[in-house]
């Protein structure tokens, strides 16, 4: 038992979309948590500085930079399958794309609709307040007609189409759609995009990230935040966790806490738990993401790139039918940035570049795990399900049949041209039941009930739409039901 040097109603591991959203829900609560402690591995960097040094997502550089140590956050036993993840104040906020579509309602239940993978603990309907909340928060852009109910209407409009789009909605009304995005439309709380498809690193700050969009949050003054310090495990004792025990230049020490979240991402979380002895058959296994695709798309007569930023376009066809009861479904956004233009002077915009993202399910033989002698968590992957495998295998088929309405010249799919979506997820799964699942509806560790354990690791199914605005909504309703 180590000895705790200061005390905390609420500590919070991790500063990225699970932790921040979390945090600005505790803090609307009356009767919430007044004394609360933020711990991040990593340091806080402005947008200046993030600018001038284009940083992004990593494995490996920025981790070093966190904690000292040489190499990545994580040793990573199949290397051929990359992970990555921005350590960082912020966490992802910094580096994500911005593209925020729900997950559609019947993947919540993808058990009971399709008799695969598992039914998430909670509904869409139950979730779709928090949705809106969340997309109000980052001034969401998107469209009126989607595929999932809205109360609310996005609080921006949305991005312009290509000419490629628009012949996709024109072929698939119900079914082809603007992406809903954290760019903005228009200048608002946030610069308005410039329009260029250079939004990786946006240089005029119109993505929504953890700094530009909650200060009110992480500045609370009830709220102190400590940098560049590692949590190395929880101290518990019967159901409850009685503290954190943290490494800060090379020193050890630990704080008291009634309450931890911990928002870090899906392979940080469960190595925390595994590495403090709050042990569970489920914890570690399952990591998986959505396995992505890169297709290029040459037109015969049409040009591409009018479009207003670097996704326009998303594509919802795969994604209803019978057929997700024998393989994995799947959705396309169509990408516009300059670096895809075709180099034939005859043709100079014939080039569309096209991204899939296929659901994957959970395998027991993809996982984290603690290792005793190895100072960080240690990953295996083995491979996508079966469902997705099937689906990957068969996609040149489907998408010929969806891209039959554009006057295609020739289409390719790009050898590892999408290795990561950079969508950490599955290894702490939600659920009702405490003996296949180890957290509940609203994060709560089943066997810790004073322990949340938030973000995409909650996932039981890898489902096709990006998952950080999901994350947020969860947060969100896990702080209103329980903080």
């Amino acid at each position: 038992m180590s000895a705790f040097v200061d005390s905390y109603d609420l500590v919070i591991v991790g500063s990225g979309f699970a932790s921040m959203f979390y945090l600005e829900g505790a803090l609307k609560k009356p009767n919430g948590p007044k004394r609360i402690l933020v711990i991040e591995f990593g340091r806080f960097e402005n947008y200046a500085e993030r600018l001038m040094r284009q940083i992004n997502q990593s494995g490996d550089s920025e981790s070093e930079q966190a904690s000292g140590r040489k190499g990545a956050y994580f040793l990573n036993r199949t290397p051929e399958k990359p992970w990555t993840a921005r350590i960082a104040f912020g966490g992802g906020s910094n580096c994500w794309f911005g593209s925020t579509p729900r997950i559609l309602p019947s993947d919540f239940k993808m058990k009971t609709n399709f008799g695969v993978g598992e039914d998430w603990p909670i509904t869409y309907d139950e979730l779709e307040p928090f949705y809106c909340e969340a997309e109000e928060m980052m001034q969401i852009s998107g469209s009126s007609d989607m595929p999932y109910p809205m109360s609310r209407p996005y609080p921006l409009g949305p991005h312009r189409f290509s000419e490629p789009d628009q012949a996709l909605k024109n072929a698939y009304p119900d079914r082809f759609f603007v992406v809903p995005t954290a760019r903005a439309s228009e200048a608002s709380r946030r610069a308005g995009c410039c329009n260029n498809g250079v939004c990786f690193m946006c240089p005029v700050d119109a993505k929504f990230t953890v700094e530009n969009g909650l200060q009110k949050t992480y500045q609370h003054a009830q709220v102190r935040f400590v940098y560049e310090t590692e949590v190395t495990r929880l101290e518990h004792q019967g159901d409850r966790v009685t503290g954190v025990v943290c490494k800060k230049d090379g020193r050890e020490f630990a704080v008291k806490a009634d309450r931890v979240v911990l928002g870090a991402n899906a392979i940080s979380n469960p190595y925390i738990l595994l590495r403090s002895g709050i042990d569970h058959p489920e914890t570690g296994r399952g990591l998986c993401e959505q396995a992505g695709v890169k297709v290029q798309v040459t037109l015969e007569g049409m040009k591409n790139f009018q479009g207003s930023t670097v996704t326009t376009g998303w594509g919802v066809n795969d994604l209803f039918g019978d057929h997700r009861r024998h393989r994995a479904g799947f959705m396309f956004n169509t990408v516009n940035r300059a670096m895809n233009l075709s180099l034939d002077p005859r043709s100079p915009f014939s080039d569309l570049e096209i991204i899939v993202a296929v659901e994957d399910f959970r395998r027991a033989d993809n996982r984290v795990t603690f290792e005793e002698g190895v100072d960080r968590p240690v990953v295996r992957f083995n491979g996508v399900s079966e469902l997705t495998g099937r689906t990957l295998r068969e996609l040149p088929a489907h998408l010929e049949k969806i891209l039959s309405v554009l006057p295609v010249k020739k289409m390719k799919i790009v050898p590892d041209g999408r290795k990561t979506e950079s969508h950490i997820q599955c290894t702490t799964p939600m659920g009702d039941d405490p003996r296949t699942s180890v957290v509940d509806r609203h994060g709560i560790h089943h066997g810790k009930r004073n322990l949340w354990v938030l973000g995409s690791g909650m996932f039981p199914t890898a489902s096709p739409p990006n998952p950080s605005l999901t994350i947020s909504a969860l947060s969100l309703f896990s702080a209103h039901h329980t903080a």
